[in-house]
């Protein structure tokens, strides 16, 4: 059943998802009463009355005010280049309880109504023109590849094989429990791991419930998909950091934007959002999956999955799929209202490119208050505009004008795995798609002359001998350096060259020494004092260099004088 134009009975005006960014709180007082606990019924402005405060929300009921309004938009100064005032605010429709489809702003009629109440009896013609995704969900052949999905990344575990020897069995169970809507969420484990050297608490689901939210994911997919933008490139199928389709690879169309117009991006914003999944609320990610499915059956299943966990729990299957949808609203917005050109988002990471410094900084404060008031989110503090000639940092990779680096961190352990085959070739995989050909060169050509921070070292020639088997004989050391160990960290040794006397003639050869002793007379050698004629020795000390140190017999003798002793 169509929704009517208030003005104009007779034709009905479609909403397309261009409109995204203008739906209103709907719903009057009794809504804002059932959501007064959530932050985001806290915050917004009436557009249309000029004296509207920034933390007020309007309450009256949508079909007899004409009052329409935007959350976040504290951040929007009232001037004509910035506006994003609705052009056509007359699609005013009526509240709509049974199928929950008021285009809101984080708000839930249904807060604290039981799934009963929320999906109420509904006439087959409605469902049918609604949507109906149940026998999708309940077919036969997307359970079983979705037991395959969910079983995919731990084949070998002995409980997996198991479930895997028994899928028929496992297959009509699921069927059965989403056909006769008996199924339940089971159990969440949460584990606490470092990931990129931040904390993460990963929630970890029965296979079973894996399997449901698989059979979920492969149903729904495809309609959320069409919701998200081309800006988006983390969790979603053929895009990615690096995708092998240029359209879709966020480091090739960052330097695409660079190349083709330097002028309009000469600086750049990076900002992140905090806690992303942690944070983000369930009446809120709810909503906007709300928006876009209308099947009552596919609503209900979503209401159990996502109310299971406080929050997006890090981990499911669906969490990235959510993460893009709820995400999906801002990235509208600056595209469509506010004319961000070049803009990129990899998960909640989010980069801009403009000319203008100004206002790439009044994007952040619009963004910040946009997301505070729309999802109850907040962005770090460690946000950075910078300009694009020193290099845009994204993903691992560092984005120049011509040409693509790797970041810091990834080649210096790039380098310190240079002598482990199984971590090369993921390394490997991540060079190939920037410029690393002097790189490689140093790693493959100039293994044994680069130290673990990527500096190549000096080439010492001769014959390479022990520096135990050169005490008693004198040397001429002709040159050193000192370099760290890569076995014991923190601690250090040198290189020396040295020429010394054999039965036929002077031979010049290296060694290497720890020696406290020999380090700290050397420290203070420059090599203005080269060449160093000196004489190894060794007692119970340590080996040192003669004449370097006080040797044990003339401590002897030392005390001997000083008190006298005759025996």
């Amino acid at each position: 059943m169509g929704r009517k134009n208030k003005y104009d009975e007779s034709k009905p005006e479609k909403t397309s998802r261009s409109r995204v960014t203008h739906r209103g709180l709907r719903g009057g007082r009794d809504c804002l009463e059932k959501v007064a606990s959530h932050k985001a019924s806290a915050v917004g402005c009436n557009w249309n009355n000029s004296n509207a405060s920034v933390r007020t929300v309007n309450g009256n009921y949508s079909v007899t005010n004409g009052n329409d309004n935007f959350v976040g938009s504290s951040a929007i100064p009232q001037k004509e280049q910035f506006s994003i005032r609705a052009e056509n605010l007359t699609n005013k429709v009526k509240e709509d309880r049974t199928t929950v489809r008021q285009r809101s702003y984080g708000l839930l009629t249904f807060s604290n109504e039981s799934p009963q109440e929320i999906f109420g009896g509904t006439s087959n013609e409605e469902v049918i023109s609604r949507g109906n995704l149940k026998s999708l969900i309940c077919d036969d052949g997307v359970i079983r590849q979705a037991i395959v999905n969910a079983a995919k990344n731990s084949k070998d575990k002995r409980s997996v094989k198991n479930f895997l020897k028994r899928i028929d069995f496992y297959a009509k169970f699921i069927k059965k429990s989403l056909e006769n809507e008996t199924y339940e969420v089971g159990s969440y484990r949460d584990v606490d791991i470092v990931s990129g050297g931040k904390p993460r608490t990963i929630s970890i689901l029965p296979l079973f419930d894996k399997c449901v939210q698989h059979v979920v994911k492969i149903s729904i997919e495809p309609y959320l998909i069409k919701y998200i933008t081309r800006d988006a490139y983390s969790c979603i199928y053929e895009r990615g950091v690096t995708s092998k389709k240029k359209t879709y690879s966020l480091i090739n169309q960052m330097q695409t934007a660079i190349n083709t117009d330097r002028k309009g991006c000469k600086y750049y914003l990076e900002m992140d959002i905090k806690k992303f999944y942690p944070s983000l609320t369930n009446e809120v990610c709810l909503s906007t999956l709300f928006e876009i499915i209308s099947c009552p059956f596919t609503r209900r299943l979503l209401y159990k999955i996502v109310m299971a966990y406080p929050s997006l729990a890090i981990g499911d299957p669906l969490s990235q799929l959510f993460m893009n949808t709820v995400m999906s609203d801002l990235d509208h917005l600056l595209r469509e209202k506010l004319g961000v050109k070049h803009y990129f988002r990899y998960t909640d990471n989010l980069w801009i490119l403009s000319n203008d410094k100004e206002r790439l900084h009044y994007l952040r404060s619009w963004i910040g208050s946009y997301v505070e008031g729309r999802f109850c989110l907040s962005l770090k503090d460690n946000y950075q505009v910078k300009q694009t000639k020193d290099g845009l940092s994204a993903c691992g990779y560092v984005i120049y004008p011509g040409y693509i680096l790797i970041d810091r961190k990834i080649k210096l352990n790039y380098i310190k795995a240079r002598n482990k085959p199984k971590s090369m070739a993921s390394y490997n995989g991540i060079l190939k798609h920037c410029n690393s050909i002097n790189l490689r060169y140093k790693i493959e050509i100039m293994n044994n002359k680069m130290t673990n921070e990527g500096k190549l070292v000096r080439e010492f020639v001769g014959n390479k001998v022990n520096f135990t088997g050169l005490i008693g004989q004198k040397i001429a050391i002709v040159d050193f350096e000192k370099r760290e160990s890569t076995k014991k960290k923190g601690t250090c040794f040198y290189q020396l060259q040295i020429i010394r006397k054999e039965k036929d003639g002077n031979v010049i050869e290296s060694t290497t020494t720890g020696a406290d002793s020999i380090c700290g007379y050397l420290e203070n050698k420059t090599e203005a004092d080269l060449p160093l004629i000196e004489v190894v020795r060794k007692d119970a000390r340590g080996i040192y260099f003669e004449g370097t140190i006080v040797t044990d017999e003339e401590i002897k003798d030392d005390y001997i004088k000083k008190f006298n002793i005759e025996l």
